[in-house]
């Protein structure tokens, strides 16, 4: 006694051809394989120093770029462009006195960005303070340093001079 059957395929089925077709795309565009849209990589575009910053949306524009500072002037800014942000990065930086010793580290700071957000263009920046405070009183060459998730970036040297 059978306990099953076997049909033989007859003749050619356009349908199922398509239908096979068709299940097969589906299949390839729901597989966890490579996107064949990369996101741009996140690109340092340099830091600029001066004197205050006007912000615009994501972007900051420095006012008055400059390498050298008064000990009478109220700050130093050292502002970032990023390009293509499109993950939560931490920055730092750090500021040298002329002797060389670290003077004031900001420590990594995060930057938030929304899940799936993208920014062509982004500034941040870290103001030291001069007057008022000890770097006023402390003329001469100095260095800030900045990084990336740990990952050195670049520096800029300049100087704080009297009057």
């Amino acid at each position: 006694m059978q306990t099953g059957y076997l049909r033989p395929i007859t003749g050619f089925k356009p349908f199922s051809l398509l239908s096979v077709f068709v299940v097969s795309v589906w299949l390839m565009a729901c597989s966890t394989g490579t996107s064949a849209i990369t996101k741009p990589a996140v690109t340092f575009l340099g830091i600029t120093l001066s004197k205050a910053v006007d912000k615009r949306g994501d972007i900051a524009i420095p006012v008055a770029p400059t390498t050298t500072f008064s000990i009478n002037d109220k700050q130093a800014i050292a502002l970032l462009a990023i390009k293509n942000l499109h993950y939560q990065i931490r920055l730092r930086w750090e500021w040298y006195c002329p002797d060389g010793a670290l003077y004031y580290s900001t420590g990594n700071i995060p930057v938030k960005l929304s899940e799936k957000k993208y920014i062509r263009e982004f500034s941040a920046w870290h103001a030291m303070t001069i007057r008022g405070d000890k770097a006023g009183t402390m003329p001469g060459a100095w260095i800030v340093k900045v990084f990336m998730d740990d990952e050195y970036l670049d520096m800029k040297k300049f100087d704080i001079v009297k009057g």
